[in-house]
């Protein structure tokens, strides 16, 4: 059971991680970090349980007596210790001394100077504590010269400085074995070199790339062929390379072999060769959609690649995107316009169909029925005949009447003009 105490507490018992356990120690040596406070912490830790103590350290320092008894309490931890500083002056460097391993935040700040101390009283009781003092002063350089590997003397000497050192000179005098720091320049710079030296295009603009080009495949054909092209060199499939064939009679074999005149592109139109469009001349640039598609992995400034060919992307991208949303703004145009036709169809059949029914109620036989026929009048009688027989070979009923009345419009009209006078 910990002692209850009045005094801030500036002894934090982080959740232990594994076999690691975290202290934080904020505050004032003596007051907020409390060597029995910490003493029974210390001894509190089962060893089976943890192999490592860190103690992460904020201090402006504090009492020495005090911070002698937390030295004593670390140095004699079983398991390993480390101290990571952040702020460690006076009293509170020796406590992190007092760890195996020091680590320390890169803007850290570390600080070491001579003890001194506030006293009121006589000749004797001055005389007397400056000697404590002087004791206390060489112990302290001692401490740091052991840990340093520096002489008690140089350390005296810095002592009396009194200055603020930053993580760099801490660990150039030895006081601390490590640097941390959050943002690792050295991996960064490590990645950058790395970056530099690929001079290839990254996996995925270089997928984005091939994309493209497989959707812009057959599209060649297009092209103007009027246009001027650059001759491609012998045996890369040039007309110079292809014999000429005549599509005539003659019974000729075909020349080859090279001519004396030279190539240009009207030569092309006039024997109705296409320029080679999928070969481009070695060296040549190619475009897709008026892009630029040249080859950046030989760069000379990788970096400088990688931004060109995300821009060219982007471009080609957004060309895509507005294309995609034309062709679904058409199609959903078409599907309205054929919505319209369909209804307009039906409204037709629906008006032919009514008359339809009329007409078969003013002529009889209109049902095309042995009984109909006998009393139906001639022209009606012809008339349906005609049209049974074109629905007989396949034709649609609609197409068959439209048929007969397109063929036989006499007959059509002498049909209507009996349906009209048997009405009446």
């Amino acid at each position: 059971m910990l002692p209850k105490t009045q005094k801030p507490d500036g002894v934090i018992r982080s959740e232990a991680k594994g076999s690691t356990l975290r202290i934080k120690l904020i505050g004032t040596i003596g007051w907020e970090v409390w060597g029995p406070r910490l003493g029974d912490l210390l001894d509190a830790i089962d060893p089976e349980e943890t192999n490592h103590v860190k103690f992460e350290i904020y201090s402006y320092g504090g009492d020495v007596w005090d911070g002698n008894y937390i030295i004593q309490k670390i140095a004699a931890l079983p398991m390993a210790t480390t101290a990571i500083v952040y702020i460690a002056a006076s009293m509170a460097t020796q406590i992190a001394l007092a760890c195996q391993r020091v680590v320390m935040a890169s803007n850290g700040r570390w600080l070491i100077h001579n003890p001194w101390t506030a006293l009121a009283g006589d000749a004797a009781t001055l005389e007397k504590t400056a000697v404590e003092l002087r004791e206390t002063e060489s112990e302290s350089a001692e401490l740091y010269a052991n840990k340093t590997g520096k002489t008690v003397e140089e350390m005296l000497s810095l002592m009396a400085e009194e200055r603020w050192m930053r993580s760099p000179e801490a660990l150039d005098v030895g006081f601390v074995d490590e640097i941390i720091d959050p943002f690792d320049r050295a991996d960064y710079a490590a990645i950058d070199a790395a970056a530099r030296q690929a001079a290839s295009v990254p996996a995925h603009i270089a997928a984005l790339l091939d994309d493209l080009d497989a959707e812009e495949e057959g599209d060649t054909s297009t092209e103007d062929t009027d246009t001027p092209r650059a001759d491609p060199p012998a045996g890369t499939g040039g007309t110079d390379d292809v014999p000429e064939t005549d599509t005539g009679t003659q019974d000729t074999p075909p020349e080859t072999g090279n001519t004396d005149e030279p190539h240009t592109p009207d030569d092309d139109a006039a024997s109705g060769d296409a320029p080679d469009t999928d070969t481009p001349p070695e060296g040549a640039e190619t475009t897709v959609s008026g892009h630029s598609t040249e080859d950046l992995t030989d760069h000379a400034d990788p970096a400088d690649a990688v931004t060109t060919l995300t821009l060219r992307v982007a471009d080609l991208q957004s060309e895509r995107d507005t294309l995609t949303n034309t062709l679904a703004t058409e199609r959903a145009h078409h599907a309205d316009e054929l919505r319209k036709r369909d209804a307009d169809i039906d409204k037709l059949r629906g008006q032919r169909d009514n008359l339809t029914d009329r007409l078969r109620k003013l002529l009889p036989g209109m049902a095309g029925t042995d009984e109909d026929e006998v009393d139906q009048p001639p022209s009606a009688a012809a008339y349906w005949a005609r049209v049974h027989e074109l629905i007989a070979a396949g034709v649609e009923p609609d197409k068959a009447h439209l048929s007969v009345q397109q063929e036989h419009p006499a007959l059509y009209r002498a049909m209507i003009a009996a349906a009209k006078s048997q009405r009446n």
